[in-house]
């Protein structure tokens, strides 16, 4: 039943958005948690021409340095007159408070601009989005957890939520 509920929820998103459906075939599976953010898992270079095509204007790259998406992202992105950003992040132990801090960054460059964020499946991308909630949103962890879903957190909900009942996302800025 979750996929459905996934599918469903994306489904919805997708619909409700400024950005036509029928312009996100290849990255079907993406998530519009706001009438800004697409959030999913790694567009192709087709997807990246969609994306331009449609108005987005950032690129944000959640994947880990060592992971390769089978081309060179960044070239492709500027070569669409796309600003290209990374929040590197490498599984549980990437979801440190300094990456929460560089996400906050990442998200003031972004500002207003149509943004499309990745990972492998999006999971990374909510993670951040969840943990970033708690510290500047001062959403509880239940509202975090949330929020981070709809921007596709998924298998990392155990170390978020480890994060923050230990309030470990917690920096002076």
């Amino acid at each position: 039943m979750p996929v459905l509920r996934f599918n469903v929820i994306a489904a919805l998103l997708l619909c409700a958005t400024s950005l036509p459906a029928s312009e996100w075939v290849e990255l079907g599976e993406g998530l519009r948690p706001s009438d800004k953010v697409v959030a999913g898992g790694q567009p192709t270079a087709g997807v990246l021409q969609q994306a331009a095509d449609a108005g987005v204007k950032v690129v944000v790259n959640f994947r880990g340095e060592g992971e390769d998406p089978g081309y060179d992202e960044a070239a492709a992105a500027a070569e669409l007159g796309l600003t290209y950003l990374r929040v590197p992040i490498a599984g549980p132990q990437g979801l440190t408070p300094e990456n929460v801090l560089l996400f906050d960054a990442v998200l003031r460059q972004v500002g207003d601009q149509p943004a499309l964020m990745h990972c492998a499946t999006g999971n990374r991308v909510g993670a951040l989005h969840a943990l970033h909630a708690a510290k500047f949103r001062d959403l509880d962890a239940e509202a975090a957890i949330e929020f981070g879903k709809a921007h596709g957190l998924t298998s990392l909900e155990g170390a978020v939520r480890e994060q923050l009942d230990s309030g470990r996302t917690v920096v002076t800025h």
